[in-house]
Formats: structure tokens, C-alpha cells, sequence
């Protein structure tokens, strides 16, 4: 019977039996206008899609108000909407309800086939979740000069389709590199 039962710690401690924990604290802090507000940190594992497969990852949520930031893998995204983790799912609160988020910054980032990623912000477009991204992708100039390309990326969060590319005025002159 101990037996097992270091087996089984064993196991979870290197992640091969997930077991689900979600916390949340709440915190008074001051806000820059000298007033006191409440911050909301939630963590937990949620189920993400990976390269059309389903895996669980840990995300930590900072909620003050209805505006929150979502820690992703080391990517820190800003969002105008209440996010939430409920039953493993990601979920933002929209005008038609909660809509799940499937698709993590990091994917989201590589859909976008971005070389840097300067802002990520998560916005509600058409009453669904879409990542606002500032980055840099590589192109080339007249077809003969590689260089990186200012562009601001629109990815879908449940689907992870790039739903919108947008280039300087000049960008007609560009290709983007695949």
C-alpha cells in the first residue's frame, strides 16, 4: 500500500498523472491614482490545443476589475475582458457570454509566423476572443533585400487562424518570407 503510494506521488511530481488544482487570491494593492483596489491572481491548468492535439497547461490569471492579464508560458498578454478558468477551459467573458480560449499566446505568436513579438493583447472582435499582435515578421524588399517588417497580426483564440495581416502604407513594396 506505501508502496503505491509513492509510486503515485512519483508520477505526479514528474507530470505523468495531472491532477487538476486551480487557486485564486485576492489582494488589496494601490493603484496609481492613490486609491486601493483588489487584484485577483487565479492559476490553473487548462486544456489548450497543441498542434491539433489536446494538452493541459498551467496559466495564471491577474484579474483587477473587468481587465485582466494572462501568463501563458512566460508571455504576459493584456486583456479589456474578464478572463476566467473554469472545468480546465480558458474562457473570456464577451457580450454573448464566456467563449473559450484554445489557443495560447505562444501558438498564437507562431500562427502569425512572427520573428519578434513586441505587444500580444487579447480583444474581443465580432463577439469572439482574437489576439492583437505587434511584431515583426521577415520580407523582402522589391523581392531582392531581406529585412524585418513592422506588421500587427490578428489571430483567432479558438481556432488559431490568422484572421488579418497589416503592413505600413509601403508594405505593398514588401513580400512577406513564409
Amino acid at each position: 500500500m506505501v508502496k503505491k503510494f509513492f509510486i503515485l506521488i512519483f508520477f505526479a511530481s514528474v507530470g505523468l498523472i495531472g491532477f487538476t488544482t486551480q487557486a485564486q487570491t485576492t489582494t488589496s494593492v494601490a493603484l496609481d491614482d492613490g486609491s486601493t483596489g483588489t487584484k485577483t491572481l487565479s492559476s490553473g491548468q487548462v486544456n489548450v490545443s497543441v498542434n491539433d492535439q489536446t494538452a493541459s497547461v498551467p496559466v495564471t490569471i491577474i484579474s483587477q476589475g473587468s481587465t485582466g492579464v494572462l501568463d501563458a508560458g512566460g508571455i504576459q498578454v493584456n486583456s479589456l475582458n474578464q478572463l476566467t478558468i473554469e472545468n480546465q477551459e480558458l474562457l473570456m467573458k464577451t457580450e454573448n457570454g464566456n467563449k473559450s480560449i484554445k489557443i495560447l499566446p505562444a501558438q498564437a505568436i507562431a500562427n502569425a509566423r512572427l520573428s519578434t513579438a513586441r505587444q500580444v493583447e487579447l480583444q474581443e472582435k465580432s463577439q469572439k476572443p482574437v489576439y492583437a499582435i505587434n511584431g515583426e515578421r521577415r520580407a523582402r524588399f522589391l523581392g531582392l533585400f531581406s529585412f524585418k517588417l513592422n506588421v500587427k497580426t490578428k489571430v483567432d483564440a479558438a481556432s488559431g487562424q490568422v484572421l488579418s495581416v497589416t503592413k505600413p502604407w509601403w508594405g505593398f513594396l514588401a513580400k512577406l518570407e513564409k
